[in-house]
């Protein structure tokens, strides 16, 4: 059986106490609440793949972002590779897409969402200067099947300012 590999840039967008979510209309996380990003096309490096994604899916343009890990996520006949960002500063308005319509979620409520299920140790990557690192591998119903993670601090050269 085929397995298809991909490369993914991923955006946990933080304004104060707020993570910006959307609730998935289509795709991978259909019916899921989670983060905005999406596939890295030729040639793009994960950070502008990162900024490419948050403006398609919500009209904001990142002007400080930090790379914040890179996770192996296993399925039964994928693998994606997730370049893990951390946004911070940003410009625009926030617009929906055909994807959703992104809102800003207290952390505190993360609980009470249907968000993906392996999004919880993600999270980690919020602590300032932290960076992730390792493998996650979920079922078909992307619930957490196995967890091997690591948490870094990284000195602030890993910020990239636009």
């Amino acid at each position: 059986m085929p397995v298809s590999a991909t490369l993914v840039s991923v955006c946990f967008v933080v304004n104060g106490d707020k993570l910006l979510m959307m609730e998935h209309r289509g795709g991978f996380a259909k019916g899921f609440w989670s983060v905005l990003g999406g596939r890295m096309e030729p040639g793009e490096t994960p950070a502008q793949a990162a900024v490419r994604e948050l403006q398609e899916e919500s009209g904001l343009t990142a002007t400080e972002l930090r790379q914040a890990g890179y996770v192996w996520l296993y399925q039964v006949n994928a693998i994606t590779g997730m370049n893990l960002f951390v946004v911070t500063g940003f410009t625009g308005e926030i617009a929906g897409s055909d994807e959703g319509t992104p809102v800003w979620v207290p952390l505190a409520d993360l609980p009470h969402l249907k968000h993906v299920p392996y999004l919880r140790p993600l999270l980690d990557i919020l602590a300032p200067n932290a960076f992730l690192e390792g493998t996650l591998t979920i079922d078909s119903a992307l619930s957490p099947l196995a967890i091997d993670l690591r948490q870094h601090r990284m000195a602030e050269s890993r910020r990239i300012t636009r």
